[in-house]
């Protein structure tokens, strides 16, 4: 009878420890399933930021483009904008957009016209009595259509010798000189160098246009307007 006791206890405890490792199994494959859909979407994440292609899934809810948790204020996923790895303040060189002057006197390949630089950015020109609106015939229309010719086909990423109206400040963006072209030319003031009716402007390609209104008596007539490239460095 003790033998069969001992026998009995002893299938029990074997049937226990059976039952306790099959758990112990299910629990660890579930658990290295979890883990392995957890590394193989990291993997996955990973080789999209870095230029590769596929869908990934799992916990992440964006992709490498999106606005998932693995973007930042300043990482190259999610909704933040990746950092210039061209050295500069912004890929265009634009003052308006934080380039400093060095900046923007390094990224051309023509010379800038001091008598129409602006004497804060380092130039003579400052901004004189009367806005763009002043000058004669059809030269308004005609100066904001060359500008627009430019930038077409050489975005234009400064525009030096127009000053705001009010306040006497240069004013230095494209799309600023060109609204208030297209309106009239009333909230501009042009310099007071080249009896205020020229303009220099600076394109992502490095060259400089000078863009001059002529007056009436001036040659070659009223309303037009010439173009010229400066001279190179």
């Amino acid at each position: 009878m003790i033998l069969k006791k001992v026998k009995n206890e002893i299938g029990a405890t074997a049937i226990e420890y059976g039952l306790i490792a099959s758990l112990v199994a299910v629990v660890a494959v579930s658990g290295m399933s979890a883990v392995g859909r957890n590394l193989s979407n990291t993997y996955c994440t990973i080789s999209k930021h870095l230029g590769g292609s596929g869908t990934c899934s799992g916990s992440f809810t964006g992709n490498a483009n999106g606005g998932g948790s693995t973007g930042g204020s300043n990482s190259t996923g999610g909704n933040g904008n990746a950092g210039s790895s061209t050295g500069s303040v912004n890929s265009t060189n634009s003052y308006a957009e934080g380039a400093t002057m060095d900046d923007v006197n390094n990224s051309l390949k023509d010379q800038l016209d001091s008598d129409h630089f602006p004497t804060l950015y380092g130039g003579n020109d400052y901004a004189g009595a009367y806005t763009i609106k002043a000058w004669d015939g059809d030269a308004v229309p005609t100066f904001a259509e060359y500008m627009r010719n430019i930038n077409a086909t050489d975005p234009i990423t400064n525009v030096f010798g127009a000053y705001n109206a009010d306040t006497g400040t240069p004013v230095t963006d494209y799309n600023t000189v060109l609204s208030d072209l297209q309106s009239g030319g009333s909230t501009i003031r042009t310099g007071h160098n080249g009896d205020g009716n020229i303009l220099e402007v600076t394109t992502a390609s490095g060259k400089v246009y000078s863009l001059q209104a002529d007056h009436a008596g001036f040659s070659p007539g009223i309303g037009t307007v010439t173009q010229k490239e400066n001279p190179s460095k």
